[in-house]
């Protein structure tokens, strides 16, 4: 009877001290639907001169995108030359409007500059749902993760603005900000481009998804990174858009043929 009675204590003890830990034990949140992206308060940006590099964002007038080319970057607006007021009938994408113009007319572009809240900003270009990344694209990535080999795959989503919420759902998620180039027209095999564009997104990822699909043993094969990374919502992108001239910038090696 006295070793029941023991035990009981002992039980009743380490039941009790149990329950006050759980008690003290933060509880889960409930998973969103959506994550909101987390925008910093960006009070300045600088802007390059039109010389180095043309600098465009978009904006909604009325139901009509216009093509802003930016001047300056400042206290949550951004301010620049509406290019469709200046130079009607051409077109409110980037790419298209350089396409259309050339480098030289919009670095000479004169008008009454126009200034707009940054929150109001739309998708600076008319984005695809194919964009194609590269893993391992830089040493320190390459050391963390043990592979060595870069390599490609599709991701397959539509950009969305810089404000957009990202489905959360039962996803882990994890993301990175990646600088992405978008070529301005196609070219041929071995062909480098003259003008490049550039722009910022946030490189969304389901790393249970990426896992369940991976092939270990070759991560550089690119098995499951598509799947992982190509949910809608995966994409977020900065509101600018920036055009350079690749020879004013990239290394001499890389301005000659291959």
């Amino acid at each position: 009877m006295k070793k029941f009675t023991v035990s009981l204590l002992a039980f009743l003890g380490l039941w009790l001290a149990i329950w006050q830990v759980a008690i003290r034990w933060p509880s889960s949140p409930s998973i969103p639907s959506t994550a909101r992206t987390q925008v910093p308060d960006i009070g300045h940006i600088e802007i390059a001169p039109r010389s180095e590099a043309l600098t465009f964002a978009r904006f909604k007038n009325g139901d009509d995108t216009h093509l802003l080319l930016v001047t300056s970057f400042a206290a949550g607006k951004v301010s620049g030359i509406d290019i469709q007021a200046q130079l009607p009938g051409s077109a409110s994408d980037p790419i298209s409007a350089f396409n259309q113009t050339g480098y030289s007319p919009l670095e000479a572009l004169t008008g009454t500059p126009i200034s707009i809240a940054t929150n109001d900003l739309v998708l600076p270009f008319s984005g695809t749902d194919n964009q194609i990344a590269v893993g391992i694209n830089y040493p320190a990535h390459a050391e963390e993760t043990a592979v060595v080999n870069s390599f490609v795959f599709p991701k397959r989503t539509v950009a969305t603005t810089h404000l957009a919420s990202v489905p959360a759902r039962d996803y882990l998620l994890d993301y990175e900000i990646e600088l992405g180039f978008v070529l301005l027209n196609d070219l041929a095999r071995g062909e480098l481009p003259k003008f490049m564009g550039l722009v910022l997104s946030s490189d969304y990822t389901d790393r249970a998804a990426l896992i369940r699909h991976a092939n270990l043993r070759d991560v550089s094969s690119g098995d499951g990174f598509t799947r992982g990374k190509s949910e809608p919502g995966f994409m977020p992108t900065g509101n600018l858009f920036v055009i350079i001239e690749l020879a004013k910038w990239a290394p001499s090696s890389m301005n000659t043929q291959p």
